[in-house]
Order: structure tokens, then C-alpha cells, then sequence
């Protein structure tokens, strides 16, 4: 019954249309050589016959109208699967050298591409006549933060030492103070200290003790022995110049005491030598005089002593703490005042460094710059330009003298060995079969003819920008591929075209992949079938985008449709249709037979 399918199929198919392999087997009678020559007719007649049942044919029975001419077999044999996609041949171990001046510069002089150098060669001079300018400028300035930061440094010694002496001289000054405090009161430097630790007040400390009963006595000591008696073993308890103070004091009462008394006989003496005639009067008067000064020397002296201990001791004693206090408090200003000035004076000297340093740096970089506007070659090599080999959608001017180019840009690509890789992309519907590893078959058009084998070395994690940049929704991954064998001939910035093999089966089943629909996501073919066409499921395998796999479900030898219908179920598409590829070579997939 599949014989006389095939051969009811075959014949709506014209002969001329069907390749040998494809045309059903011929049922000639045996005796058919000796038959007259009568073909024409019967050819003619069946042809009507034919034209007749087809537009008679009815429409119904569950298939479709059979396509006259569109029939394919199912074949067996060897089958490649592969993907193909173009890029460019360059070395693997090539030294890029970009360019390193700032901004942009205009190529002076360049070096003929192809041209094999030397280590130590000169390959390319850009204009260096803004930078000459700048590394003017920056001198003068470096030489200027220099002088600056000699000075800040100057100032920060004199800072310490001015700071030094102040400190010096305050010390002395409080010094003093305390030594003027124990010249007059008896205090020395340890006392009053540790009197200022503990808060206490020295003068209501001393007035509390023995001086409150110094001043107590002083009142009496003019006219009360018993006064003198007591204050003079109180006086020898003190120290300092207050003591001698209330000993000239209370001495100078005694004397006045003593010349009052001394007076006094005086002028009773003379009392008498006037009533018997041998003095005059004008010296009984003089002695009169004389006897009251004398009194009035001794209230001065009783006075003098209650005021030197009642007042004098407090007002000298409140000038000479003040005195101290001030001197002390000087001493710490001096201090705090050098520590500020030395490190006002160190922060500018640090300032004054970062400034020398910056515009150091800044000099350094110009020099670096205009080292950098000449460059020569770090190693032997052929040079290529770094504008050669670069893809459609870059638009960098081709590197030549009066180019402008920019800082990072590829100047040059020198090869240092004779490992070539080819740069290819590959679309991302075709992620899922590539793997690095797999073989790759590398051709080129310079070349016709010359295979060269390869293997994919690594794949792209992320898609290329520069293809999104072009097309948003194209996603590809920048692919090297390793040409493992020969590479005579090859030369970088080639164009080529990589195959890579994703698998090689020795037997199996294929055909055509627009044969093949799917139907609610299953492959389908349409199978002739009585006068029509109907939907066979098939289990398919890879493809290449031209032939598929057939695992299952048709036998070599049957024959399918090559354009089945679209209208079999709301989710039937073409199994090439919609997969994301198109036929680019850009795209990474190759229509080329396997």
C-alpha cells in the first residue's frame, strides 16, 4: 500500500521536477520494447486523465489538497551538524599599544603599516607643542612651591624657638613672683603649691594664726608691757622681710620711748637751770620742743606698727599672690601659645609640601606625556594598525598622518608569535549547541580552498554592546576560536568564516527542515495521503538550519511535503521559523549544505 502511495504521489509530480533518487520506480511491462510506437497518445490521454481527477478530486476525508510537485523523500546517511559565522584572523599573543596622552592628538609622523620593526624602533610622533607649553608653566610653578615650602620651614623652626624663649622667660617671671612671695612672707615655691592644690587660701590661713595675734598686740605694744612681752616671742616665729618690717617697727617704738624719757629729763633739767638763772628762756623752750617731738616720734611709732600689721601685711601680701597668679598664668599662655604657633607653622609647611608635591606630580605627568607622544616599539614584530580588521560599526578614521586620536585608542597590534586566533560572534540561539572545546573548520576567501582546523578557545559571558548599539534586539557573544593547526598563509586582519561542528552522525535519517511544522510545540510533516496531504508527528533531532535529525516516526524512502500547510492548528509554525536566527552570516548561522 506505501509502494502504490508513492507512486499515485509521484505521479501528480512532474518527472522533469523530481531529481533520480526522488522518482518512483518505473512498472513497464516487460514486452514494452516490442509494443508499437503509440506513446504520445497515451502519454497525452493520461495527462487529461490526470488534470480531470484533480479538479474533480473531492476536498474532504481529513487531509489536504496534495501540492503536485513539492514531494521530498526521507534519505539516510552522514550527517554534520554545524554553525557558521564570519570574523577576522589575529594573533593570539599580539602586544596592543594604545595610546597614553591625555585628550586629543594629531599624528605628526606614522609608520608604514606591514612594516616589520625592531625592538627600540620608532612607530609613531604626535603633536607635542600644547605640552610644551604646560611643562613650561608647571616649572615655574614647582619652582615657586619649592621656595614656598623652604620658607614654611624656616618659620616653623623660628616658631619653636620663639615659642622656647617665651616659655623661658615666663618661667623666670613666675619664679620670681614666688620668690618675692617667700622673700616677704616666708613662703616657698613647694607651699604655695601645694596650698593652690588643696585650695587653700594663704592669706585667710595666715591671718587666722599667728598674724591675727600679731595685729591684735601691735595695738597695745605702745603702751602696754605686757603687750611688748608677748609680741616679740610671736615676732620671731615669722619669716621673711614682714618680720623685719614689725622688728623696725617695734624697735622704732622702743627708741621713740627711750628719746621721750631721754627729753623729758632734758627738759626738766632745764626747767630747774632757768628758775636759778643759768639758762635763757629761748632754751628752756627749745628743750620744751624738743621734749614734745620726741612724744609725738613715739605715737608715730605706736601707729606705724598697728597700721604694718593691721593693712600693710594684706595689701603686700594680696599684690604678691596676684602677682604670682599672673606670672603663673603667663607662663601657661606662653605655652599654649608655642604649641599653637608650631603647629600653625607645621600645617603650613605640610600645605606648602602637598602643593610642591602636587605640582611635582603634575610636571612628572607632562613629562610622562610628552615621553609618551613618541612611541617606539617594545618588541620585534610586524606592525598592524589598530584601525585594520575593525568591524561595520565602528567609525574610527583609518590611522594616518593629521589623524586626530584619543587617549586608550589602539595604535598598534604587534604579533610576538605565530599562534593566530579568529574573533567571531555567535547568535544567541546558538549558545545552547556551542561549548568551548568543540572542533571548528576555519576558511577564508584569501585563501579559496584552504582548510583550517580549529577549536573554540572561549565564549563571551555577557553579549557584545557594540552589536546591541546597532541593533537593540540582536544579541551576539564575542567567540575566539584557536587555530590549532597549519596556519602558512594566514596573516592578521584577515576576514574569515568559522564552522564549528557541533556534531557529526555517520547514519541517520534527514530531511529538509521547511518539511518539518510544529503543532502545539511537537515537530510535524505532511505526508501524501489519498489525494491530499495529513499531519504525520515525527521525533526530531539537531539541525543546521537545512537538514533535520528524524529520530523516529518515518522510514528512509517516505515521501513528505515541502510546503506543508499553516493553517493546521493556532500554535503551527515552521520549525525554521522563529527561532531566533536568521541567515547572516552576522548572526552566527551558516546555510551552506552539511
Amino acid at each position: 500500500m506505501a509502494t502504490s502511495t508513492t507512486q499515485e504521489s509521484a505521479a501528480r509530480k512532474p518527472l522533469d521536477s523530481l531529481s533520480p533518487l526522488e522518482r518512483p520506480p518505473s512498472k513497464r511491462p516487460a514486452s514494452s520494447a516490442r509494443a508499437p510506437r503509440r506513446w504520445p497518445w497515451a502519454v497525452g490521454i493520461a495527462l487529461v486523465a490526470v488534470i480531470t481527477a484533480v479538479i474533480l478530486a473531492p476536498t474532504g476525508g481529513g487531509g489536504t489538497d496534495l501540492p503536485v510537485g513539492d514531494l521530498v523523500a526521507v534519505k539516510r546517511g552522514p550527517l554534520t551538524f554545524s554553525v557558521s559565522a564570519a570574523g577576522s584572523i589575529r594573533s593570539a599573543d599580539a602586544v596592543v599599544i594604545k595610546n597614553r596622552v591625555e585628550g586629543q592628538s594629531k599624528i605628526l609622523w606614522i609608520i608604514e603599516e606591514g612594516t616589520s620593526v625592531q625592538a627600540g624602533d620608532k612607530l609613531i610622533e604626535l603633536d607635542s607643542s600644547a605640552l610644551e607649553d604646560e611643562k613650561l608653566e608647571e616649572e615655574i610653578e614647582v619652582e615657586s612651591s619649592r621656595a614656598d615650602h623652604v620658607n614654611a620651614q624656616q618659620r616653623l623652626e623660628i616658631a619653636k624657638k620663639q615659642g622656647q624663649a617665651n616659655i623661658e622667660s615666663a618661667t623666670v617671671s613666675y619664679k620670681l613672683a614666688l620668690l618675692d612671695l617667700e622673700k616677704y612672707a616666708g613662703i616657698r615655691a613647694d607651699e604655695y603649691a601645694k596650698a593652690v592644690e588643696d585650695g587653700t587660701e594663704l592669706l585667710e590661713a595666715m591671718e587666722g594664726s599667728i598674724l591675727s595675734r600679731l595685729n591684735e598686740l601691735a595695738a597695745r605694744v605702745a603702751t602696754e608691757q605686757e603687750a611688748r612681752d608677748q609680741f616679740q616671742p610671736l615676732l620671731e616665729q615669722l619669716e621673711g622681710s614682714y618680720k623685719l618690717d614689725l622688728k623696725n617697727a617695734f624697735n622704732n617704738i622702743l627708741l621713740a620711748e627711750a628719746e621721750v624719757e631721754r627729753a623729758r629729763d632734758r627738759y626738766k633739767y632745764s626747767d630747774k637751770l632757768f628758775e636759778r638763772g643759768f639758762i635763757s628762756g629761748s632754751e628752756l623752750e627749745a628743750d620744751r620742743l624738743d621734749h614734745l617731738r620726741r612724744e609725738m616720734n613715739q605715737d608715730v611709732a605706736a601707729e606705724e606698727l598697728e597700721l604694718l600689721a593691721a593693712f600693710t601685711y594684706r595689701r603686700t601680701m594680696e599684690e604678691l599672690l596676684s602677682a604670682v597668679n599672673q606670672k603663673e598664668f603667663e607662663l601657661e599662655k606662653a605655652k599654649h601659645e608655642a604649641e599653637a604657633n608650631v603647629v600653625d607653622a607645621q600645617a603650613h609647611v605640610h600645605a606648602r609640601n602637598e602643593r610642591l608635591v602636587r605640582d611635582e606630580q603634575q610636571l612628572r605627568q607632562i613629562l610622562e606625556q610628552l615621553e609618551a607622544c613618541v612611541v617606539h616599539a617594545p618588541q620585534a614584530g610586524m606592525v598592524v594598525y589598530g584601525t585594520t580588521g575593525q568591524s561595520r560599526w565602528d567609525r574610527q578614521e583609518p590611522l594616518d598622518e593629521g589623524v586626530d586620536v584619543r587617549e586608550r585608542q589602539d595604535l598598534f597590534r604587534l604579533p610576538t608569535t605565530d599562534n593566530l586566533v579568529a574573533d567571531i560572534k555567535i547568535h544567541e540561539s546558538m549558545l545552547e549547541y556551542a561549548s568551548e572545546g568543540l572542533p571548528v573548520r576555519v576558511t577564508t576567501d584569501a585563501l579559496p580552498g584552504r582548510v583550517f582546523d580549529g577549536e573554540i578557545e572561549k565564549i563571551a559571558v555577557l553579549p557584545d554592546s557594540a552589536s546591541r548599539w546597532a541593533n537593540p534586539d540582536l544579541k551576539v557573544y564575542n567567540t575566539t576560536v584557536a587555530v590549532t593547526g597549519e596556519t602558512e598563509g594566514l596573516r592578521t586582519g584577515m576576514s574569515c568564516k568559522a564552522e564549528i561542528l557541533i556534531e557529526e552522525v555517520e547514519d541517520t535519517l534527514y530531511l529538509p527542515i521547511q518539511a518539518v511544522v510544529r503543532i502545539d510545540g511537537e515537530p510535524y510533516v505532511y505526508r501524501p495521503e489519498g489525494d491530499g496531504l495529513v499531519a504525520h508527528a515525527i521525533e526530531a533531532g539537531l539541525d543546521d538550519k537545512r537538514m533535520i535529525q528524524v529520530l523516529g516516526g518515518l522510514e528512509e524512502g517516505d515521501w513528505v511535503s515541502l510546503s506543508p500547510p499553516l493553517d493546521g492548528g493556532e500554535d503551527e509554525t515552521r520549525s525554521d521559523r522563529n527561532d531566533g536566527r536568521d541567515d547572516g552570516s552576522e548572526d552566527g548561522v551558516d546555510d551552506e549544505a552539511p
